[in-house]
C-alpha cells in the first residue's frame, strides 16, 4: 500500500513502480490524506488497477497505513511511501522467498538513496540482530521490508501514537516476538527499493522528532537506567555493527550518530 499527502510530483512514479511488478494477485491500496496538489487526479487515472483508494483527512501517515492494512486481505504486507520506488522485479523476488520458506515471517533487502541530481547511492545492509537494532543501528530499511500479515497482527500492528519512528518501533516488536525463531527473519543482499532524498521528506526535515520518539520506544525494552551502562552497550553494539558489515559485506561502515549507518 501507499500513504500519500501532497506528493503529486512523485506519486505517479511510485504507483508505476508497484503496478509494473507484474504480480497477478497484487492488492494495491492508496490512502491519500486529502491532497490539494493534483494527487487525486493521478490516483484516479490508475483507479482501475487499485484494490482500494481514498482521499480524505486522516490522522497522519501512521493512521493512513494502519487503515490501509485493515482493508488488506493478502498474506504478505508492505508499504511504499509516495516518494519512494520499488526496483524492477522486487515483488516477484519477495513472493518467491515467502512461497519457498513457510517459516519466513519478515524479509528485507538492501536499498539505494536517490537524489534529485540523478545520483543513486547503494545502501547495503546486514543480517538481523535484535541487540544491534535496540542499541545501535536498525538494519531493516522500511521500503525494502515485507512481512506476513499474521506477525503484523500478532504484535498489534503499527502504533498510531508514533508519527516518525513507527517503523522502528514495529520492527523492534517483531524482532522481539521472533527472537527464538532465527530463521524467521531473513536479509537478502539485493536492492529492492529506492529511497528518494529531498528537503521535504520527514527523515530529512524533522530529525529531532525522530529522536524524541525513539527515546520513548527504548523504554519498552527495559534498558538500564544507568547512563554509563547504556553507553557501554551502545558502543559495544556499534562495534558489532562495524564488524558485521565487514564480515558480511566486506565494507567498513561507521557513523557516530546512533541508528544511522
Amino acid at each position: 500500500m501507499t500513504p500519500s499527502f501532497n506528493q503529486g510530483m512523485y506519486l505517479e512514479e511510485t504507483i508505476n513502480s508497484v503496478l509494473s511488478q507484474n504480480i497477478p494477485d497484487l492488492e494495491y491500496i492508496v490512502m491519500d490524506g486529502g491532497s490539494t496538489d493534483g494527487s487525486v487526479e493521478i490516483i484516479k487515472r490508475y483507479s482501475k488497477y487499485l484494490t482500494y483508494w481514498q482521499s480524505q483527512k486522516d490522522g497522519g501517515q501512521t493512521d493512513a497505513i494502519c487503515s490501509g492494512f485493515e482493508r488488506a486481505t493478502g498474506e504478505v504486507l508492505c508499504w511504499i511511501n509516495s516518494d519512494d520506488r520499488y526496483e524492477p522485479g522486487a515483488l516477484q523476488l519477495v513472493a518467491r522467498e515467502f512461497e519457498q520458506d513457510p517459516e519466513l515471517q519478515l524479509l528485507y533487502g538492501d536499498y539505494s538513496l536517490s537524489y534529485s541530481d540523478g545520483r543513486e547511492v547503494p545502501k547495503p545492509k546486514i543480517s538481523f540482530d535484535l541487540n544491534i537494532c535496540i542499541y545501535a543501528f536498525l538494519m531493516i530499511p522500511q521500503a525494502s521490508s515485507f512481512w506476513r500479515a499474521s506477525i503484523y497482527r500478532k504484535v498489534g500492528g503499527l502504533n498510531r501514537e508514533f508519527q516518525y519512528s513507527f517503523d522502528y518501533d514495529f520492527f523492534l516488536r517483531v524482532g522481539y516476538a521472533l527472537k527464538d525463531q532465527p530463521r524467521s527473519i531473513k536479509h537478502i543482499q539485493t536492492s529492492l527499493s529506492k529511497f528518494r532524498v529531498h528537503d521535504e521528506s520527514k527523515s530529512v526535515s524533522q530529525i529531532p522528532q525522530f529522536q524524541i520518539e525513539r527515546s520513548r520506544i527504548y523504554q519498552q525494552f527495559n534498558l538500564s537506567k544507568h547512563a554509563a551502562v547504556r553507553r557501554f552497550w551502545n558502543y559495544y553494539q556499534m562495534l558489532r555493527t562495524v564488524w558485521r558489515f565487514w564480515i558480511e559485506r566486506r565494507i567498513f561502515v561507521y557513523k557516530k550518530e546512533k541508528g544511522k549507518a
